[in-house]
């Protein structure tokens, strides 16, 4: 028995997506009490928990959807992925959004002065960096996979796994 069975939480962990990165749609916003604050939860389509959100996944969901405008969000697709990060003096695994590659599945446009600060490495007043990838490409553990290679291990990695691997 692991500690999640016994301890199940309401929202998605980095334990909960792994090494995986998951496409899903949006499908509400609201404020919930997260341990003694209020904060933004995601929800997503077809999943239970949903995805307390900090302000660079905030900026990233925001970049994908062209707004950040929460009640506009919904229907707007992005890719969930852990990656280490940094916080007190440890490292461990933390969820992510990927902006840049949202906007392209969602078909949305970003907003008017995103291409001067995605050009500088940067996006709105806080600076968050994105890293640009190539038109039809994704990251992968193991480099950069194609459209064709990407659509077909989402539906398999999807199939298989579930609601969250």
């Amino acid at each position: 028995m692991r500690t999640t069975d016994v301890f199940p939480s309401r929202f998605i962990k980095a334990g909960d997506i792994g090494d995986n990165e998951i496409v899903v749609t949006v499908s509400k916003v609201e404020i919930e009490d997260v341990g003694d604050d209020r904060k933004a939860v995601v929800y997503f389509v077809g999943k239970e928990k949903g995805l307390v959100c900090n302000r660079t996944n905030w900026d990233r969901i925001a970049l994908a959807a062209g707004t950040d405008e929460t009640d506009e969000w919904p229907g707007v697709k992005v890719q969930l992925y852990t990656e280490p990060v940094t916080f007190n003096g440890k490292t461990a695994p933390a969820i992510r959004v990927s902006g840049e590659e949202a906007v392209s599945l969602a078909g949305a446009r970003p907003p008017p002065d995103a291409a001067r600060h995605l050009a500088r490495g940067e996006y709105g007043r806080h600076h968050s960096v994105l890293k640009l990838r190539p038109p039809g490409c994704s990251r992968t553990p193991g480099g950069l996979l194609h459209q064709e290679e990407q659509d077909d291990s989402i539906q398999q990695r999807q199939a298989a796994e579930g609601d969250w691997p």
